[in-house]
């Protein structure tokens, strides 16, 4: 039952934002529990994992601002808070040099349209200015009205819209490719060069929005670690053909919920383009489809139309589109 507006307006007065601490969990996970019950239907990915995260953060609470010292881009969540009652949250975690993601921001229901987003939203903008960054980068869903409006109120602009898929891999029959002269393997660091050309003739905004280099692709220590505390495993592969690399693909899964991403989906262009994409999801999906993933979620630059229509043909299913959206920080 939703408190009478006095008692609301009350509340946000007196609400206050800082980061999270490990008491405020138990709260965090109902409010992320109600709050992103579309992205778990859609990916299959729950808050257990948050809530993995969640015990280890109550073990090393105490050693954070020693952390903090030595390594300035640790990632966290920063809370809103009324005395006891925590109202908002917003995840916030560095993804390059200098460059955050703002993430999973979440308002309990019964405390929207009073604002708290948007200090939420620049209490985050501070906090990556006192860790000395200068850009930040977020995304959101473009029916999301109300937020996409007070995040360009707030200078951030859409570099990019990609459109969300997803495939139900037990129902897709077995598919494998006839090809013999083009096969699939690890990413190895004599790659980087190649791939980190292709990404950036291929995503030239999501390139110069996130200012990759080639160092960043490959998993840093920190996020390793990262991955192992969350479950997650992360692979880098290349699609070679006549020993010149044509392709590239990054996956992540959480093999205890099933579920898996395409964070990355790259060919070359070619007059055999469309045969070359289609091998490698085929290979991408049979994979999976052997580490026992059942849900893959995947997003494709809107633009990429000939892309598009062979996922679909693979079987993905448009669920939903974003924007993605960055803003330089003075």
């Amino acid at each position: 039952m939703k408190p009478p507006n006095s008692e609301v307006e009350t509340l946000v007065k007196r609400m206050t934002i800082r980061t999270i601490k490990s008491d405020d969990f138990d709260q965090l996970l109902k409010l992320v529990g109600e709050a992103f019950r579309k992205e778990e239907e859609i990916s299959g990915l729950s808050v257990q994992r948050l809530r993995r995260l969640a015990r280890l953060y109550s073990l090393i609470e105490v050693f954070l601002p020693v952390l903090d010292i030595f390594h300035a881009d640790l990632e966290t969540i920063l809370v809103a808070v009324s005395g006891d009652k925590l109202i908002g949250e917003i995840h916030v975690s560095p993804v390059r040099k200098r460059i955050w993601s703002l993430d999973s921001a979440a308002v309990d229901k019964m405390y929207r349209g009073q604002g708290v987003y948007k200090k939420l939203l620049s209490a985050a903008l501070e906090y990556i200015r006192s860790k000395g960054g200068r850009k930040a980068v977020t995304s959101l869903w473009t029916d999301n009205v109300a937020p996409v409006k007070m995040t360009n109120r707030l200078g951030f602009r859409v570099f990019v819209e990609e459109i969300l898929f997803r495939l139900e891999i037990d129902k897709l029959p077995v598919r494998e490719s006839n090809r013999l002269d083009v096969s699939m393997r690890k990413m190895g660091r004599t790659d980087v060069k190649k791939v980190y050309e292709m990404i950036r003739t291929r995503d030239p905004e999501k390139t110069k929005a996130f200012e990759i280099t080639q160092e960043n692709l490959v998993d840093s220590f920190i996020r390793s670690i990262r991955n192992r505390i969350t479950w997650t495993s992360s692979e880098r592969w290349v699609m070679e053909k006549k020993d010149e690399v044509v392709g590239y693909v990054h996956i992540t899964y959480t093999p205890r919920q099933q579920a898996g991403e395409i964070r990355s989906f790259y060919v070359l262009p070619s007059n055999e383009a469309s045969d070359l994409v289609a091998f490698q999801l085929r290979k991408v999906l049979s994979s999976m489809r052997k580490k026992e993933i059942r849900k893959v979620t995947t997003f494709l630059n809107k633009d990429w139309n000939e892309t598009i229509e062979l996922f679909k043909k693979s079987g993905f299913e448009p669920i939903a589109s974003v924007y993605e959206m960055v803003k330089e920080l003075t």
